[in-house]
């Protein structure tokens, strides 16, 4: 039992640099896909763009005064059919087919 417990910690020993290596390889990929899907927001008050790579989605929102959380309250679903919509464009602004 004592020689199981000597190459176990010899083993960590060995290999602990490569576990935090591929550890902190994990982490920056997580932080660097994240970087390049970050949304980028650019807009004046009649058109809004959200862009996530290469997905664009455009909101025209001039004809009912754009959406706001100012005073906003919860709706019932009837009330809600009730209210004008808003226009949305998504367009696909890569070479690659998405869904």
């Amino acid at each position: 039992m004592e020689k199981r417990e000597k190459y176990r910690k010899e083993f960590i020993k060995k290999y602990k640099g490569v576990f935090i290596s591929i550890l902190l390889i994990v982490v920056m990929l997580i932080g660097f896909s994240y970087a390049w899907l970050q949304v980028t927001l650019k807009g004046e008050k009649e058109i809004t763009l959200t862009t996530v790579g290469s997905l664009s989605l455009e909101l025209d929102d001039s004809m009912s005064g754009g959406i706001t959380i100012e005073h906003a309250i919860p709706l019932m679903d009837e009330e809600g059919r009730k209210i004008e919509g808003y226009t949305f464009t998504l367009e696909n602004k890569g070479t690659i087919d998405s869904d």
